[in-house]
Order: C-alpha cells, then structure tokens, then sequence
C-alpha cells in the first residue's frame, strides 16, 4: 500500500502495517514477493512514507528492526528470498533508493543513532553479501550527480563505512573491484578509497593488481590509489611492490598530485635500497625549473605555462609541506635523505630539490635542524657545493620560499659565522639573494637587521664577510638600499673597532651609494633634483671630524675614508663629471676635501705617508679614474720635487747648495758627502737627506718630513706610470746620490765616540737611505723583464743591482751600530706610519721593550757557549754575509708618535722574526734568513717592505741566455731571496689551515702585502724560477770549487763583464757598473758584500723555497699544475727548460729529471771518503726529495701507474740510501782534521730528520713496515747497543762504527728516532690487523696467508724490536733522557698492542697462530720488566722527568697482564699464565731489598705507599 501526502486509511491508525508495504507510485498485491517484505517492516514498525518533500524511512525503533530481521531472516532462506525480492522492487525508484540511504526518522522513544534504513540492513549478517551486490550494481547508472543533496555514489558507499562486521569481505571487495571499471569517474575515486575499509590482507594482492592498473590506465586515479594504498597494512613485500609502483607512474601523475606522490613515496618506502632509490629518483625527476610542473626540466619562456592566482596555495609550496611531512612521519626518510645528499662531491651535482630537502629538515627539531645546518656547512668548507646552489634554489620561487624566510635568514647568519672562509661565502651570497629576491620591506628590513648583528661581532672574519655583502648590495642595488641609508649610517658606531680593509668595506658601499643616488639623480630617475641627502651630510661631517682630530687611528678613518669617496665619484667618465651634473659637484666637493687633506697633512708626515700609501694602494688596484689622476699628478709631484730633492746645474761640478753643504746636528755642523751616486756627473739630482735629518733632530722639532718620503716616491712613480706609460720622468732618482754625513761617521769605533744626538742622525740616515732603496727597486724593477732585462737598456738592471748591494751594506752597517745606540732610541716605523688600531700605541711600546731582550738574549746565548764544530760555509752565513730581505713576515705598524725624539722602541705591531719551519728547521737556515743579524731583525717589521716586481731583479747576471755565471751578483740575490723566504713561509703556511676564530694571526704581512695571496706570490715566482736555479749553480760551483773572492772577480771580468762591454759603442764597462760595484770603505760593508758569504746563503735559501713550495698543499690542484711543472722544469736535470703549454701531464715523466737532479748532490753509500761538506746541505736535499715522494703520492692518489710505483720505490731506496751514507760519512773541519761525533753536536733536529728519512723510507722485500722494524732491529742491536754508558769526559763523544754521528752525545736522538718510527710502523700493522678483524669470518678466511702473514711477521718483528731497544736502556743507567723516551713510547706501544688483542683472538683457536702469539707476548713481557725497572729507578733517583710519568705507564702495563690474563681464559688457555710478585731489580738485573732504605725520614710513608703499589703489579709469566 502506498501512502501518500502523509494520509493513513481508515481503520489503520496513524501509520499502520500496512504503510509499510507501500512503494514508489505502484499498489503491490498482498500475496506478491513483497508480502514478505511488507509483513517484516511492519511488525519492526518501519514505513516508507511520501509527502511534499518526498520520500523518507519513518522507524520505532532501529535496534528492535534489525533484531526482528536477523532472528526471522537468518535460518529462514525463502522468507529471506522473498524479503530481497521486495526490497529490490521498492528501490527502483531513485528518490526512494535516495530515502533508504539517508539515516530514518525515529518515532518512538529509542534513541536516536543516525543510521539508514540500507544501514540497518547492511549490519544484518543474512542480508549484507545480497543487499551490497544489489547497492553496488547500481553504481554505475548514477552518471550525474548533480542537483541533488548528496550524490547517490558517494551515499551508497558511505553505508559500508564503518560497518559492525563485514560477513564477507572477500565477496564484497571482489563485487567492488568488479564494478571499479564501468563506474564514472567520480564514482571510481570514491570507491577506489572505500576499499582499504573492507578488504582483508587474503585480497591485499588483487587489490594492488586492480589499483595498478586504474593507475596505468588513467592518471587522474594515481592520488586516490595511493591513498588507499596508505592505508593498506601491507607486508614488507608489498610495500616494496607498491612504492616502485607509484615510483614508475611519477611521471604520468597530473601535476597537482606530485606533493602527495612525493610524501607517499618517502613516507611509505621501506629503509634500505628502496628507499635510497626514491630518494634519488625524486631528484632526478623534480627540476623545478617550471612553475607549473616541477617535472619539467626548461624554463617557461613563452609564459604559457598556468600560473596560480595570488590566492591560490602555490604547486612548490605545497611540495615542500609534502616533504617536510614525509620527513616528520618517516625518521627513515630524513636518513636517507641526508645520507644522499652527503654523498654529493660534485657542485654540478646539487639540484634545487636538495637544498629544499634541507630547508624542511631544519623545521623538523632541533636535531635534525643541527643534522641539516652541519651537512650544508661541510658542503661549502669542502668545496663540494657553491654558493649559486643557494640562489639557483630561491631564485624564481620566493612565493614557495616565503615561508622558509625565517629559516634562510637563520641559516644566513650560521654560515656567515663559520670559521672557514668558503662557508662565510656562502652565507654572503645567500644574504644578497635574500635581499634581492624578497622584495618587500619588511623582508629587506629583517635582511639588513640580521646583517647588523654581525657588524658589531668582534670576530674579524665575520665583521668583513657581513660588510662584503653590503657592499655587493650597493653595487648591485644601490636604490634599493638607499631606502634604508638611516639604517646604515648606524655602522659608524663600530668603526673604531674595524681594520683597515674593514673601514675600506664601510666607506665603499657609502661611495657606491652616493655615486648611485648622483647617477639617479642626473639620469632622472630620482626627485631629488640632485639635492644632497641626510645620509650624505652626516658622512661628510663625520669624514671631516675624523681627518681634524689629533688621534693617529682617527685621522687614518677620514684619510681612508676621502680616499674612498673620491675614488669612487672620480672612476666615473670625464663627461659625467660636468659642472651642472649631480655626480660632478659630488666629485668637485670630495677633491676640495682631498686637497685639504693633503695641505693639513703636509704637518703631519705620518699622516700624509699614510694618504700617499692609500692612494698607490687604490691606483694598483685600478680604482681611481683617469680624471682623478691627472689632478693627482701635478699636487704630488711638485711636493716630492720641492721638499726632497736639490738640482744641479747643467755642466757644473756636482755641487751642494749653502743651505745642503752642512746641517746643524747637535753642537756642530757635520759636512754633507754624496752617497753611491751612480750616475756619476752626469746626474742632475740629488736627495736633501742630511738637511731633513738635521730638521727631523732639531731642539723642540715635531717635523719629520723624511717619513713621508717613501710613500711620496711610490706614489708618484705609479701616477708617472699610469699617464706616460713608463718612468722616464722620474728615472733620474734610480741613480741620484743622498747627501749624507762622511762615511767615516759610519765606522764602528767613531760612532761609538759620536754625541748621543750625532749617533742618532748616524742611525737615522742609514736607517732612512735603507728604506729609500728599497722602495728605488720597488717603483724601478717594474721596468724589468722576467729575465731581468730592462726594457730600454741594461743601465736601470745594473743600477738596480747596485741599490740592492746598497742595502746589504746598510743592513750590516745598521746591525752594527745599533749596539751604540742611545738610550730609550727606536728606529721609526715607515711601513705603516699611522696606529693601526686605537691600542696600537701601547701596544707597540710594550712588543718594541720585549723584543731587544729576547734578541740580545739570544744571541747571548749563541755566543756564550761553544757548540760543537762549524762549518766552513756556517762561519761564513753567520759572519756577516749580508742583510736578508725586507722581512716579509713582520706586519709594519707602531705609534706615531715616534716621528720626532724616537723616545719608543719596538718592533711595531705584528713584527716578528721569521725563522726556519719544521722540526728539522736547521740552524743554517735561520741564520741565512737573518743575515746573521740579531738586532736588525727586530727591526724589519717597521721597513718599507720589497714587493713582487722585485723578485724579477733575480734576472739581472743571471738570464737564461747566459752562458757563465756572474758571481758578483750573488750577495743580491741572497738579500732577494731571504725576503721570498719570509714571504713563502707567512704566505703558504697560512693557506694550510685558518686560525680560530677572532684570533689574529702570529704573524702578519705588512699592510702593502696584506692582500697578498699564494696565487698572486707564485705568479710571480714562476717567470724568476730558471734564474733562481742559475743563481744556486753560481753558488754551488764556487763552493764546490773553493773559489776565492780574487778568483770570483777574474771570472766575472773574463765571462761577464767583458761581454757586457762588447755590446756597447764604447766597448768600455758602463761606468754604472762600476759605481754599482764599489763597496763603502767599511770593512763591514765590504764584508757584506762577500761572493762566499753570499753563495753558502743563495744554496740554503734556493733549497729551503724549493722545499716550501712542495710541501704547499695546493701545489697539487688542477689551477696549479702549470707552476708545478714550471717548478720541475727549472730544476730540470740538464738545467731549466722551457714549459710548453697545452702539454698533456705524465707525472714520471715531468719529474723524473728534476728527481735526477737532486739525487745527483747526495754522497752514495760507496763512497768512504771524508768530507768538508755540511751535513745541512745534505740534508736540505734529502727533504726536497722527501717532499717529492710525498708530491707523487698526493699527484696518484687515485690509481698510480706502475712507472709511477717504481719511481716511487726507486726514490724511497735512494734516499735511504743516501741518509745512511750521510750518516756514515766522516766529516772534516775548515782545517782538513777529522771532527768524529763533535761533527752533529747542536744540530739535534737534522740529525733526527736525517735518521728519519733513513728508517722512513726502507723496505724489506717491497713491505715497507718490515723494512722499518727490521733496520730498527739491526741498529738497537748492533749499534746503539755498543754506546758507552759514561756521559762525561772524552769517551762520551767518541763515535760507534760505522757511524760517525753516533755517540753519546747523540744517543737520546738515535734513540728517541728509533723508537718513534718503531712505534708510527707497528701503528700501521695493528690498523691493519684491526681493519682486518671487523671483517665476517668467511671474508677473513679468504685473506688468506698473503693478508695474515705479513700482519702476523710484522707484529712479532715489532715485539722484536722493542725488547731490543729496551735492552739498550740496560747499559746507560746514567742517561735519563733515555729513561724518559722508553717510559713515554713504552707506554704507547703496549697500548697498540692491546688493540689488535681482539685480531689474535680470532686466530688464537687455530693452533698454527698460537705459537707466533706465544714468542710475541714473551718479548713484550720481558719489555715490561724494563719498564717497571726503570720505574723504580727513577723513584731511586728522584727523577721528576721520569716520575711524573710512571702512574700513567705502571696503568698500562696492569692493563697488559689482565688483557692477556682475560685473553688466555676466555681462549681456554688459562693455565698457560700465572701471576707472581714481582722482585725488585736495578737496570742491571741485581736484586734490590728495599727501596725504603734509600729514602730520607720524611719520605718515608710516601715511598712506603709507592712500594706497596708496586708489589700488588705482581709480575705475569706467560708458559
């Protein structure tokens, strides 16, 4: 029955049995298939009803239908049958299928629960398997959903949600995937995510088989597959299948589903190889490159790509949220992901996805953030990434980025923090591509905010990083950042912290930003019509306040920062700097500052030094504008002419003038006599420097105009340069004498009679006439050829080498008359004339009072006590052989003060003495560097320093093309490269490795060299190299030869000077070279310019540069090689050749000559004969060689070739060979007598490296730790074992055949060698045997005997070796240096020994390995004896070397016993060891009763607790 409008029939109430028979429009019968279905409704109180608002369920009671409908329809299958047929008939109908889906209405009292009448029938077990099939059949047919409430698919699939039971999944996920197909495509992905709710794991496989191909068939089911495979529980097995399912349709998926297909994959791959291959599959997919598709891998340039509207969630964004949660869900996923990008090496390799990666691990916590922050500092430290990485990911994404800003400007300022300079580039770049790419202000502003926070750091490196990025800004976006020039002019508050290149930093970006608002301004792109801004008005004042005030360090801000300012507006074109534009009345307005600058520090030489420095600083660097130049030229010019130089007259006699003849000096007047004029008469100038002198010294005088000289003559040459292309203006100074007091003045014995203020004026002028030659060769030698040919005519290279013979006599002459110093007398300082700092005042008085003690204590020391026998060439080195270089190593500075009474002595700031490096730095070396000049070198750190275009005066008597040797020009090229030394030294071994944080460096650069880099060092090497290698020829055949000086001479006249004449007009010596030859009537002088002092120095210095450029670690780097192959090239065997570029590397070919060449110097073992040859020269080329088989083994690190391994071990036995044979070698003093031992006496360091290099090198049938086990085994037993025991008398020296260099007094050395190479050699088995150890059984096995054997002979060799060498301990009772090295390297070796315990312990069960375990352990045994001997010896003796480290070995050695004790038992050879007492024995084995005995009362109880210690260590024993 039907009921309709809501009306009942008569009779039935409101809502009768009957009503539930009703149907959608049709009467049925009531004997038809739904009389049963009719009666059960009603009996349960359910009807359909129909009204205005169409059809819906009415109920009593759901709970009482569906328990009336499983007790009548459970067993009862007809009642069942007809009540389907029923219910079917009635959900034809749509809207009343749409009714029985919508939860019904209770009408009684039961509670309301929400369910539908088809849910009510879907939670009766009889009914569900017929009533879903029949549900989902339909599905189908619902094509359009659309109009209605709720679409019919999505209802229907909702009832089988949450379901009490399901009585069939099986059936009902076979019925579901088989209407999968037919359903419309709304249809499909709703149901394909209903299927994780009713599957079971028996259908898991058929799910996975229907989802992958929905997927393969249509991309647009990839996102609801993967939904339901996520909340699938698969097995391991099909996890795996359907990661690399979802994996292969990456590619298909539409473009708005990759964040979910990115964070499934990542989320749900298992760890392990699965993972790790999506991983790199999503890098090698996602490019990001096109907005609209990360897959795509080139950009959009047409724009046809769709671009999400501004409220729309970006595609990237969404993919780095997907990401972060994938790495949040899966701690596996953010492994693997870092262990991926770890093991990217190569910076082409880094893809946008990675850094991203990164970015999403640093929001993950605090551990993975420091995981993610460590990976991305190593990458840029390591050089396995670039700073473009950074801005290629950010770049084009900033709406995906903007919610990372925080992080990125965090991760900005960590990098900027680092210690090491490419993470701090890093961190700077991403500084500017986050002011550049985030444009809004609030994002600027955080930008400049987090900058300032390094501005004031008080770590310099970071300071100058944060202030290098604000400068990039205001080049790059000089309007963007003038919006926020309030904000920058906050960093003048931190100025009088800065360094010099930091307040550089601070006035360019404030020069950039002027020059950008004046170009703004003339362009028309700005509205301030060209008015000045605050900013501009406020940099000026303070500029001016900084240049008035009376502070050394503030007036060195305003000169730098003028300089910078007009620097700047002056680099602009001369037609932009018109009168009428904005650029141009800045730049009139910066030059009248600049020209006031110089008038007021025309008072203030210091101060105007300091300018003309600055300003020759910013015209090398290409800074300043050919305008600025020309105004320049004419102001310094005419102030060098006027205030420094006297002319003379055309034709006239070489005639000082009234006011130059003679200067007042004290009480008296002292002559005026012209120094090394060499140009003769024909030279039309000549320096006023007595007369300055004379002022400088005058009663109340505060003018010394003579410091200002210097920085005046470079400037002006450079600015000669720049406008005429070379220095003809100005060539008449190179050769122009100095008017100077009479160089009898000069002699020791009359200096020492002088008047205090004469003896000033005496050190004052050399001091002065030093620096200016120095800085002669400094502006001339850029004349120069590589060769050392000028480019004009040989005149300017003759005339230069006589400056530089100039000053190696003025340095003698300097060293020597110091000692008559006056008292409280400093020489000022001239490499920097202002405070480098606002502490450098005291800072230097305080270095300058230490630094003359410590050199007169030390050359006191020297000279205080004989030591051993010199040299023939060391006498010489050490005689006055000339001044070294400039000092490269010594930072200039001091105070300014200093200008007038000289009150201060220091060495400035930063001055330090460069000396030889290494441990087996020789004292041959030192004092070549030094000159042999103690007081002169605390001085070099205030010298005009000489820079690199001096290295090319090496070519003056030295060109390649030459076929004899000059040897007068040996004492220049010593002084040249004493001062390549000290620069080599600071320069190289400052790119080794960065000093700590906020940490200045030990030694510095002067500032004219503080930019100095290896490359810019070595690029000028490279020309000079083949005339260095002519100069060490010169000098080593005049030693080899013997030549005296008169022989020098007649060589030089016959070979060199001879042929010089034969090319001029004349044919006659020019007369510069004769004038450039003469020596000062001072036999100091003439002493300094001595051809074999000079050649002993060019052979120890040539060598040691040598050795310093192998050892340079980037000497290998593929930007290096062309200088690594002109190196060898120069040292070629057959003398330099020429380097061919474009010429295809071959290591054993390139050097295999230069390998010959060095071998060639050292003695073979053939050789018996006794030398005169120092063992330091040998030395030096047994180092140069050892460096060399180090240079071969970092060039094949790779895969050597077997050319190379031979060479390699070819090389390795020659210098084993050759230091033995040093070693053998008897040695004769300068008077032919055979020295013995006294010989190696004082050079404890070469004897240890020579010893070194021995044992290092040898090999025993290609096993190189068996080579050095065994020599060590042969010399404790043949040779250290023969030394006498008596320390004193004539014996104790007496040599041990066959080795001269062994005695007692060289013993501890000998000894100390041994034991250490002992102990580096069985380091290398035990981390072999280690290594080995942590491999599988099977693994181990299959080493086999060609692994095991060598590592088991090494290991009881190296036992061996150390009783034998503890055995020598026994015979030198009275030697505690001794006692003390085998206390220190016992200790260690049984610590080793303990650590391959676990190796044995693999072995020991095969009875073949116990015996060689067995002998091992009784030698070590027997060696720990000694130990404990020694031990109680030292006690007797009250050793305190010896003592203090006994608790420490005594806790090894208990930790050996019980380590073997714990061995034997856990292998089942526990009766194999027993522990004793140990008794109480001397060195010599006598048993002692007590140590008590000996010692004092007071003692008594201490020593009492000693020997109770020592008699609980009992002693093992080992059967």
């Amino acid at each position: 029955m039907l009921v309709e409008n809501g009306a009942a029939p008569a009779g039935a109430g409101k809502r009768g049995a009957g009503g539930a028979a009703g149907g959608g429009g049709k009467r049925r019968r009531s004997d038809g298939p739904g009389a049963s279905f009719e009666d059960l409704l009603g009996q349960a109180g359910c009807c359909l009803v129909s009204g205005r608002d169409g059809h819906e369920y009415e109920v009593e009671d759901p709970r009482r239908l569906r328990r009336l409908l499983e007790q009548r329809l459970t067993l009862n299958a007809e009642l069942r049958s007809g009540f389907l047929e029923g219910l079917q008939e009635q959900l034809e109908d749509p809207p009343v299928l749409h009714a029985a889906l919508r939860p019904m209405t209770v009408t009684g009292n039961a509670p309301i629960t929400g369910d539908s009448f088809i849910r009510v029938l879907l939670n009766v077990t009889a009914l569900q398997a017929d009533v879903s099939r029949m549900l989902l059949q339909r599905l189908p047919e619902f094509n359009d959903a659309e109009g209605e409430e709720a679409p019919l698919p999505a209802l229907i699939l909702g009832q089988f949600r949450w379901l009490d039971h399901v009585a069939d999944p099986h059936g009902l996920t076979e019925r579901l995937l088989e209407v999968l197909s037919v359903c419309p495509e709304h249809v499909r992905r709703d149901a394909i995510t209903f299927l994780p709710e009713v599957a079971t794991e028996d259908n898991y496989d058929a799910v996975i088989d229907a989802l992958e191909g929905m997927m393969g068939e249509d991309g647009a089911c990839v996102l609801p597959c993967i939904e339901a495979f996520a909340n699938l529980c698969l097995t391991p097995e099909q996890q795996r299948r359907v990661v690399e399912t979802v994996l292969e349709r990456l590619q298909s998926a539409e473009a708005e589903d990759l964040p979910a297909v990115a964070r499934f994959l990542l989320q749900y791959a298992a760890p392990g190889a699965c993972l790790n291959n999506v991983v790199a599959s999503l890098r090698e997919s996602l490019h990001f490159v096109c907005a609209s598709d990360p897959r795509i891998a080139v950009p959009d340039r047409k724009g046809k790509a769709a671009v999400p509207a501004e409220g729309e969630s970006h595609p990237e964004q969404r993919m780095l949220e997907a990401l972060k949660q994938a790495m949040q869900l899966s701690p596996a996923a953010g492994d693997a992901v870092v262990r991926e990008l770890r093991s990217l090496q190569e910076p082409e390799g880094h893809r946008i996805l990675d850094f991203w990666l990164l970015l999403a691990l640093l929001m993950l916590g605090t551990e993975r953030k420091k995981v993610a922050e460590l990976v991305l500092q190593r990458k840029f430290a390591e050089g396995h990434a670039q700073p473009s990485w950074l801005c290629k990911s950010i770049a084009g994404h900033e709406r995906a980025m903007l919610d990372f800003f925080p992080q990125l400007l965090s991760l900005a300022q960590l990098l900027l923090r680092h210690g090491k300079e490419p993470v701090r580039e890093a961190g700077a770049e991403l500084y500017c591509c986050l002011f550049q790419q985030f444009t809004p202000h609030y994002n600027q502003q955080e930008v400049l905010r987090a900058l300032h926070s390094h501005l004031g750091a008080q770590v310099p490196a970071e300071t100058s990083a944060a202030l290098g990025v604000l400068v990039a800004l205001s080049r790059q976006h000089p309007a963007h950042l003038m919006r926020y020039a309030a904000f920058l002019t906050n960093i003048l508050d931190y100025i009088d912290a800065y360094t010099d290149q930091q307040v550089h930093q601070v006035f360019v970006v404030f020069g950039e930003l002027v020059a950008g608002a004046c170009q703004a301004s003339d362009d028309g792109t700005s509205s301030g019509a060209g008015s000045r801004s605050r900013m501009e008005d406020e940099l000026m004042i303070f500029v001016r306040k900084q240049l008035s005030s009376a502070q050394g360090w503030h007036r060195r801000i305003g000169i730098i920062g003028s300089v910078a300012l007009v620097q700047r507006l002056g680099a602009a074109d001369s037609s932009a700097l018109e009168p009428e534009s904005a650029i141009g009345a800045r730049y009139r307005e910066a030059m009248a500052a600049l020209k006031d600058t110089f008038d007021s520090c025309k008072n203030s030489p210091e101060a105007f030094a300091f300018l003309c420095d600055e300003l020759s600083r910013s015209i090398q660097r290409k800074a300043i504008g050919r305008r600025l130049m020309d105004d320049l030229h004419g102001l310094v010019s005419s102030y060098l002419e006027d205030t420094f130089f006297c002319f003379f007259e055309d034709g006239a006699a070489l005639a000082l003038g009234p006011s130059d003849k003679a200067a007042q000096v004290g009480v008296r007047r002292l002559p005026a006599e012209l120094w090394w004029n060499l140009d003769g008469g024909s030279t039309p100038v000549a320096l006023r420097m007595l007369p300055l002198l004379a002022e400088e010294l005058a009663p109340g005088s505060k003018s010394a105009p003579l410091l200002a000289l210097f920085a005046t003559m470079r400037l002006t040459t450079l600015l000669e340069q720049e406008k005429a292309g070379n220095l003809e203006g100005v060539s008449a100074l190179l050769g122009c004498p100095f008017s100077l007091f009479e160089q009898v003045l000069a002699e020791p014995q009359q200096c020492g009679r002088l008047p205090p203020e004469e003896r000033r004026c005496v050190l004052l002028g050399l001091w002065y006439a030093l620096n200016w030659c120095h800085e002669l060769v400094n502006c001339f030698a850029t004349q120069l050829t590589p060769d050392g040919e000028a480019a004009g005519e040989q005149t300017t290279s003759l005339k230069l080498l006589g400056r530089l013979r100039c000053c190696c006599q003025l340095e003698v002459l300097l060293d020597t008359l110091l000692q008559f110093a006056p008292p409280l007398f400093a020489l000022p300082p001239l490499g920097s004339s202002l405070e480098s700092a606002p502490g450098g005042l005291v800072a230097g008085a305080v270095a300058a009072a230490a630094a003359p003690k410590k050199a007169a204590a030390k050359s006191g020391a020297k000279g205080g006590k004989k030591k051993g026998v010199k040299f023939a060439d060391e006498d010489n080195v050490s005689g006055g052989a000339g001044g070294s270089g400039s000092g490269a190593a010594g930072g200039g500075g001091g105070a300014a003060s200093q200008r007038s009474q000289h009150t201060t002595s220091g060495t400035g700031i930063g001055g330090t003495t460069t000396q030889g490096g290494g441990p087996a730095a020789t004292q041959a070396v030192t004092v070549a560097v030094s000159g042999g000049m103690g007081r002169m070198a605390a001085e070099r750190g205030k010298q005009r320093s000489l820079l690199l275009p001096a290295l090319r005066t090496l070519g003056v008597g030295a060109a390649v093309m030459q076929e004899q040797p000059c040897y007068a020009m040996l004492p220049s090229a010593a002084y040249i490269l004493a001062d390549l030394h000290s620069k080599l030294k600071v320069v190289l071994s400052s790119s080794k490795r960065p000093s700590f944080a906020g940490r200045g460096s030990r030694r510095q650069l002067p500032p004219d060299l503080a930019d100095l880099t290896p490359t810019d060092l070595l690029g000028a090497l490279v020309p000079v190299l083949p005339c260095m290698r002519r100069h060490l020829e010169a000098a080593c055949n005049a030693i080899d030869q013997e030549l005296s000086e008169e022989d020098m001479e007649q060589h030089d006249r016959e070979n060199f000077w001879s042929v010089l004449a034969s090319g001029t007009q004349s044919g006659e010596v020019p007369a510069v070279a004769a004038a450039a030859l003469v020596p000062l009537d001072i036999p100091a002088a003439k002493a300094a310019l001595s051809p074999i002092a000079a050649a002993f120095r060019v052979r120890t210095l040539a060598f040691d540069c040598v050795h310093q450029l192998l050892l340079w670690p980037g000497l290998t780097e593929p930007g290096n090689r062309p200088l690594l192959r002109a190196l060898l090239a120069a040292f070629h065997k057959a003398g330099p050749q020429p380097v061919e570029e474009g010429q295809e590397w071959d290591t054993v070919q390139v050097m295999k000559p230069c390998v010959a060449h060095f071998l060639a110097q050292l003695p073979s073992m053939e050789s018996d004969q006794p030398t005169t040859e120092s063992p330091s020269h040998q030395h030096a080329c047994l180092v140069i060689l050892d460096a060399m088989a180090t240079l071969m083994d970092r060039l094949n690190s790779t895969e050597p070739s077997k050319a190379s391994l031979h060479l390699k071990s070819k090389l390795g036995l020659r210098i084993t060979c050759a230091a033995e044979a040093i070693l053998r070698q008897a040695c004769l003093d300068s008077e032919g007598k055979e020295t013995g031992g006294a010989a190696w006496k004082g050079r404890g360091p070469l004897l240890a490296d020579v010893l070194r290099l021995h044992l290092c090198h040898r090999q025993a049938q290609g096993n190189a730790v068996a080579g050095v086990v065994d020599a060590v085994l042969d010399l404790a037993n043949e040779s250290l074992i023969q030394v006498t025991e008596k320390t004193t008398g004539k014996e104790a020296s007496e040599p041990v055949d066959p080795f001269p260099s062994l005695s007692g007094a060289t013993l501890s050395i000998w000894y100390r060698v041994c034991f250490e190479q002992l102990q580096a050699a069985f380091e290398r088995v035990v981390d072999s045997a280690v290594g080995l150890e942590k491999l599988q059984g099977a693994k181990m096995a299959e080493a086999g005997r060609e692994v095991l054997g060598p590592i088991q002979a090494g290991m009881k060799s190296a036992a061996a070796a150390f009783l034998a060498l503890l055995t020598v301990i026994k015979g030198q009772p009275y030697r505690v240096p001794l006692h003390v090295q085998a206390i220190k390297s016992g200790g260690k070796f049984l610590e080793s020994f303990l650590r391959a315990l676990p190796f044995w312990a693999r072995l020991f069960k095969q009875a073949q390995h116990q015996a060689a375990f067995q002998a091992m352990v009784r030698d070590v045994q027997k060696g720990t004896r000694t130990l404990q001997a020694l031990c109680g010896e030292g006690k007797y003796h009250k050793a305190m070397a010896v003592t203090s480290r006994v608790p420490a070995l005594k806790c090894t050695v208990e930790k050996f016993v019980f380590g073997i004790k714990v061995f034997l038992t856990e292998a089942n050879s526990g009766n194999a060891f027993w522990l004793g007492v140990l008794k109480n024995r001397d060195l010599a084995g006598r048993e002692v009763a007590s140590q008590a005995r000996y010692v004092e009362e007071d003692d008594e109880e201490e020593e009492a607790e000693e020997e109770s210690y020592d008699d609980e260590m009992g002693e093992s024993q080992y059967t």
